[in-house]
């Protein structure tokens, strides 16, 4: 009995300190990796995307009627599957 004790006892510290040593290999990758970044900074790119501008409407513009229609649909089509 005591033996069986003894072995759970050693076979429960091999494993936290299997998972301790893990998780701390993790954390100190994240923190070697965050200071690469943070030393290594990406070149920045600026690419302008004419869509994702937001759109001014000055009241010259009007949204053509299909449009008005497509996005009905979609907005009907949405709130009908989460029902």
């Amino acid at each position: 009995m005591v033996e069986q004790l003894t072995e759970a006892a050693m076979l429960m510290m091999v494993g936290m300190v299997v998972v301790f040593t893990f998780l701390s290999l993790l954390m100190g990758g994240i923190h070697a990796i965050a200071l690469f970044v943070r030393k290594f900074p990406a070149p920045s790119t600026e690419t302008v995307i004419s869509s994702a501008e937001p759109m001014q409407n000055d009241g010259n513009q009007r949204i053509s009627s299909g449009k008005v229609a497509a996005i009905t649909a979609a907005i009907h089509l949405h709130r009908n599957r989460q029902k």
